[in-house]
């Protein structure tokens, strides 16, 4: 399908650039699939599958995560790190992208720390239901 290949480009354009310490470079590549995530269909019909849309959608919130972290913005950083997590456990069958659930849990409350130092509460809460509901998974 066109539009998986697509973002499939994009997000892997972005890589590269961030693995050349390009990181602004990757974040218009990363921003260009995210608005290309957004249409509900390509010119000439090419549409996305419901799953593949999802798959590319949280890869590019995913490397959005790791771009503005090098690029020193740790409150978008982390944001992008909640909503990949929530994506990854709210999905059809939960996804840790080979890590255990265990792990994944972890992640979620070093997350959560970030967020409490941040005084957004909320966001530390989810992080820690969502790395409890993981946990209960392993």
């Amino acid at each position: 399908e066109l539009g998986a290949a697509a973002l499939r480009a994009l997000n892997g354009a972005a890589v590269l650039w961030q693995g050349r310490e390009q990181p602004r470079r990757a974040f218009r590549l990363l921003k260009a699939a995210e608005a290309l995530e957004r249409l509900p269909s390509l010119p000439g019909g090419a549409g996305f599958s419901a799953d593949t849309l999802r798959e590319a959608e949280t890869k590019t919130i995913y490397y959005l995560a790791q771009v503005c972290a090098s690029l020193g913005d740790g409150a978008a950083s982390a944001n992008y790190c909640a909503q990949t997590l929530e994506r990854q456990l709210v999905g059809p069958t939960p996804s840790f992208d080979g890590v255990t659930p265990l792990d994944w849990a972890k992640n979620c409350v070093g997350l959560a720390r970030f967020f409490v130092d941040q005084g957004a509460v909320l966001d530390a809460m989810s992080c820690c239901r969502a790395g409890v509901a993981a946990a209960r998974l392993d």
